[in-house]
């Protein structure tokens, strides 16, 4: 018998149609592709893995980028995008609960998005459970 599903967040359970990244670019400003670029693959690497933190480091980033918003703007306008759950996996969510079974979220986050999702998003109120991970703990001997 079934006693637990373990589910992953972004594209399984949250239904994301554009990265923040793109949504920011979208805007129109005058920012700097390259720099936020650069961001994703250093910078926010080390946050997600809790070597630096992210709200120290967009303090860092917000003037590179040329964006002239707080910190907690610019969180907000990242998270707030991402709390949308696919309708069809919700439903799922609650029947496999109904029956018994334990509804875990392992899931690859940086822990403001990740505390976002689960307060903030409500995963608190559908699922057991969120496992927020890095890689250097998985494949840390």
């Amino acid at each position: 018998m079934i006693k637990y599903l373990l589910l992953d967040c972004d594209g399984i359970i949250v239904a994301r149609d554009k990265y923040f990244s793109q949504r920011l670019l979208g805007l129109g400003l005058n920012l700097d592709e390259n720099e936020i670029g650069k961001f994703f693959s250093t910078d926010f690497v080390l946050c997600k893995i809790g070597k630096k933190d992210l709200k120290n480091e967009l303090r860092k980033q917000l003037p590179l980028w040329n964006l002239n918003w707080t910190v907690g703007k610019t969180i907000d306008f990242w998270f707030s995008a991402e709390r949308e759950f696919d309708r069809n996996i919700f439903n799922y969510i609650i029947e496999i609960r109904q029956r018994g079974i334990k509804v875990f979220v392992p899931t690859e986050q940086e822990k403001y998005r990740a505390a976002d999702l689960w307060e903030n998003a409500g995963l608190k109120n559908i699922t057991d459970g969120i496992f927020f991970f890095v890689r250097y703990w998985i494949f840390k001997n």
